[in-house]
């Protein structure tokens, strides 16, 4: 069982497709479209806001009486979706190929990475990642 339950995890492209494209993330007061969440949500649970949709969301909201009603509501086209995709998966092919070679994605210089708690830490300063580094493979004589 995931974190999910039995669903499904959705892809990428199904993530951003079920997103808003004015939606900001709820620690923002408003939307790219100036409405404000609490407002919209009528004071009541955030996951009636019509913001994200699909799985969890549209469970949560059922359970609420369904999402809110929102005139600034738009999905993004499929043209959209593809490019947010792929410039993300970009992203993380870049930062992938930093790691693997040993160089910090952020000021991009060589790195020795140590673990600090649950985090990956360069000697350069910057956060890497959140995970464990891996173990170096035993050297043999």
């Amino acid at each position: 069982m995931t974190a999910l339950g039995s669903r499904p995890r959705p892809t990428l492209r199904e993530q951003i497709a079920n997103c808003c494209v004015h939606f900001t993330g709820t620690q923002h007061d408003t939307c790219k479209a100036g409405v404000n969440y609490v407002a919209l949500a009528g004071g009541q649970i955030l996951a009636t806001l019509p913001c994200l949709r699909g799985g969890f969301w549209a469970e949560k909201a059922a359970q609420h009486g369904g999402f809110r009603v929102c005139t600034s509501e738009r999905r993004p086209t499929p043209e959209e979706v593809e490019a947010e995709a792929s410039a993300a998966e970009s992203s993380l092919r870049e930062f992938s190929e930093h790691i693997k070679a040993g160089r910090c994605p952020h000021c991009k210089r060589p790195v020795r990475m140590r673990q600090v708690g649950h985090c990956v830490y360069g000697d350069c300063g910057h956060r890497l990642y959140q995970g464990k580094l891996p173990k170096a493979p035993a050297v043999r004589s």
